[in-house]
This record gives structure tokens, sequence and C-alpha cells, in this order.
């Protein structure tokens, strides 16, 4: 952290103390495993002197922007990342990446889209008489959270 002083006519003073950007998730509760087709939202209040010029998100590791089903938006207080139709190809850490001359701050999360589960394909068939006792195994083959 630094100080800067600037004086006006005296007896007044300015004093300025400049500090890198910390992140706080609002609300601190968030969810981060939302139903596959849901839309997702997640926001961080941060604060930061000075402020900084721009905001960088990555899903890990590789840069965001918005697009289709992206949204990512900032002001001078908050950031947050709106995933409409979020699917299971989402899921991943989330980092939000921000410089300013004070130093850099970095804040993350992880979504772990939830999805129903698969079943697979019958294999082959089976020819039954009529009275004949059958099962048929319905196990999943993937689902999150698992079945």
């Amino acid at each position: 952290s630094g100080l800067l002083l600037t004086t006006q006519d005296p007896p007044f003073a300015a004093l300025s103390v400049v500090y890198p950007p910390t992140y706080t998730p609002s609300p601190p509760d968030q969810s981060t495993t939302p139903t596959e087709g849901a839309t997702f939202i997640y926001n961080y209040e941060f604060e930061a002197n000075p402020q900084p010029d721009e905001h960088t998100w990555t899903r890990d590791g590789k840069s965001l922007t918005s697009g289709d089903r992206i949204t990512l938006t900032a002001n001078s207080r908050a950031n947050s990342i709106t995933i409409t139709d979020v699917s299971r190809s989402d899921s991943g850490v989330y980092t939000i990446f921000s410089n300013t001359s004070a130093g850099s701050g970095t804040a993350n999360f992880t979504l772990d889209v939830y999805y129903p589960p698969v079943l697979g394909d019958i294999q082959q068939s089976v020819t039954l008489n009529a009275g004949d006792p059958f099962t048929l195994d319905c196990t999943p083959v993937e689902s999150n959270p698992p079945a």
C-alpha cells in the first residue's frame, strides 16, 4: 500500500490510500451448483484505489469474453458473470483478475453444473415367452451429482 498526500490552500490536506483490488462474493453464500438449463449469475463486490482499468475473466485458465450465453459486467464497485442455459461443459474454475498501479487482485470460484442421470443404450435384444421373468438394469452411465 502507498499514500498519496496532496495539499490545497492551508489548512486543508487530502490523503488518498492506494491499495490493490480485493474481492468479496456478494452475497457470500452464492450457489455454484446450478442445474443444467438454468441461468447462472455470480457477483463479486470489490474495493481498490485506484480503480482498475479493466477486469479479465477466465475459465480453467482460458480467457472469457461476453458472447452468446455469457455476459460479463463491471462497474466501480462490482463485477458479475451471467451464463444463460448453463450446460455441463460450463463446469470449471472461474477466475477474475484486475490490475492497478497499486497491484493486482484475483478471486475465483468453482462452477459444478448438475444434470440428470444418463442411461446407457441397450446392447442386445432378448426374446422371451409370455410369463417369463425379466429384469432390466437401468444403471446410469453418468450424472451429477452421482446417482
